[in-house]
């Protein structure tokens, strides 16, 4: 019997290349582009292996518990939030995900919406388009509105939330710029705090402190609307809040509250809830102090790529009998060996 590895959900160049690589009889590769929890398991019924993007396509319980052959999920992410860890553990599945492979490019894309906030980069740009120029500088929007806004970066407080590897990145490029680094992290040994030469401070401090705050933690039960009306009361009226790691870490509703009411000059999300936005299911979309950019950060021609390398890596690791790496659930090993058969340590 071969060894049934379905993709329901695509980067781009991942398919392709998979299909490239699994080519032998012992490994059977299928993309099934899936938009159902129904559409998933009609899919993935027979398989050993589901390759998923859990913020895309989310792989509950339900989904889990009707893939009684599959015994290895991979998720083509950083996170994990859209898995049902518990369920796939008691499944005897093993779950892995891609730690570390978008680093640079959110690290990039953060800083990218830090400058746009700064320079108001986006809304010069669709004032020129639509006519607008500085020949009667103090007469115009440009002149009236954004430059008394403008700033340069050298001298401000980036406030970081969560210091892991996206955040230490995204630290080492500030510093460029002259920013004074602080982040809040309460999981990081302090000698890391000081590798980096950033601040460790508490929350409230921050949030008071912080010229922009950049948000780089995972999604739980702990951090699920970390960020509500009490938090951006506690930031400056000038401020800005930047988020490319998970839409639920804020509450909408505050934050567009926070918009509204001045308490915050603006947002730069990456990503939002819910997923897709648009105009019709987000408010956020209709403020003008408001950037968005449908969950990109982690996009890029080299991360796709590496992606598209790494995962039949992972695939034929499992199929020949060895660990994968990531493994965020690795207090399944034992019921995965009882089920699955003994696994080679390499």
């Amino acid at each position: 019997m071969s060894f049934k590895v379905v993709q329901v959900a695509d980067f781009p160049g991942v398919s392709d290349y998979c299909k490239q690589v699994f080519k032998s009889p012992e490994i059977e590769y299928q993309m099934r582009f899936c938009v159902s929890e129904s559409e998933v398991i009609a899919a993935a019924r027979d398989a050993d292996v589901l390759i998923a993007i859990p913020t895309h396509r989310p792989i509950p319980r339900t989904v889990i518990r009707a893939l009684p052959r599959c015994r290895y999920i991979l998720g083509l992410i950083s996170g994990y939030s859209g898995i049902d860890i518990g369920a796939a553990t008691e499944q005897s599945m093993l779950v892995t995900n891609m730690p570390d492979l978008f680093w640079e490019e959110v690290s990039d894309h953060t800083m990218a919406l830090i400058l746009a906030c700064s320079r108001k980069v986006v809304e010069l740009n669709q004032l020129v388009k639509r006519g607008e120029w500085i020949a009667d500088k103090m007469g115009s929007k440009i002149g009236r509105e954004i430059w008394p806004k403008l700033n340069r970066l050298q001298g401000q407080t980036l406030g970081l939330i969560g210091f892991g590897g996206i955040a230490r990145s995204v630290a080492l490029k500030a510093k460029g710029f002259g920013t004074r680094i602080i982040t809040y992290d309460p999981y990081v040994a302090p000698s890391v705090f000081k590798e980096f030469g950033v601040e460790s401070v508490e929350l409230n401090r921050l949030l008071q402190e912080s010229d922009f705050v950049s948000i780089h933690i995972s999604l739980s039960e702990e951090t699920r609307h970390m960020l509500g009306l009490e938090q951006f009361k506690k930031m400056k009226p000038t401020a800005y809040i930047i988020n490319t790691a998970r839409g639920s870490i804020i509450d909408q509703d505050s934050l567009y509250a926070a918009l509204t009411q001045g308490l915050i000059e603006g947002a730069a999300l990456d990503v939002t809830n819910p997923e897709p936005s648009n105009p019709d299911n987000n408010p956020l979309l209709r403020l003008d102090n408001v950037i968005m950019t449908a969950h990109t950060a982690g996009a890029g021609k080299l991360a796709f790529a590496n992606l598209a390398r790494l995962v039949p890596a992972q695939v034929f690791r499992v199929a020949r009998g060895e660990w994968p790496n990531n493994i965020v659930n690795p207090e399944v090993k034992e019921r995965y060996v009882r089920k699955w058969g003994e696994v080679k340590e390499k």
